[in-house]
């Protein structure tokens, strides 16, 4: 009984990190299944996977509670989403799955800034032993840059789809918001390894 819950454990956590993938190319899954007419499949794919991801997820810290909760209500509506496409036979609704991802997170970064620990100080908090004023203070910035591209991102999947253009739609929410979003993380990298090298020579 011990070994199989031990599988189920690894097993849950194998197809956690999978799903990792699977929603980076999901703009790219979404584009080629409306292509070739693979409505339905797409939609019970997106139900089955979202609903999957809703219970999957589990619990975390409490550091990372604000962005499970997210999480799940983005799951949560994109499923409505998929839904509403197959009551109404709109299946051009699925294209407004990223506009839904941006509004929820930006929902979720706002709230942190109004209610603290932001979602940024959160993440700070599982690798740092002590949070200076001076930390909080970076974190708060940083977690205003992310509510400022979740605005940006947002608006222009929203443009996107509105277009009409599948091919603009791929490449902005496929390609382009991904550059932007990694670009953020890894300029926000250098920048807080370089105050820490700077605080510590201190």
């Amino acid at each position: 009984m011990k070994i199989l819950r031990l599988d189920l454990k690894s097993l849950k956590k194998t197809l956690l990190l999978l799903s990792v993938p699977v929603t980076l190319l999901w703009p790219f899954i979404v584009y080629y299944a409306l292509k070739v007419n693979a409505e339905i499949v797409l939609v019970t794919a997106m139900i089955f996977f979202f609903t999957w991801r809703t219970v999957a997820i589990g619990n975390v810290k409490k550091q990372g509670l604000i962005l499970l909760k997210a999480t799940r209500i983005a799951s949560i509506v994109v499923i409505m989403l998929a839904l509403s496409s197959w009551f109404l036979k709109r299946y051009t609704l699925l294209h407004y799955y990223p506009v839904v991802i941006n509004a929820v997170f930006l929902g979720a970064f706002l709230f942190s800034l109004i209610k603290p620990p932001t979602v940024i100080t959160c993440f700070a908090m599982l690798t740092e032993a002590t949070i200076t004023p001076a930390m909080l203070s970076y974190t708060f910035k940083v977690t205003c840059i992310w509510c400022v591209f979740f605005t940006f991102n947002g608006m222009m999947a929203f443009f996107t789809v509105l277009s009409g253009d599948d091919e603009l739609w791929l490449l902005w929410n496929g390609c382009i918001s991904y550059l932007i979003a990694g670009a953020i993380m890894g300029g926000e990298f250098l920048i807080r390894m370089h105050i820490k090298k700077h605080a510590d020579q201190e």
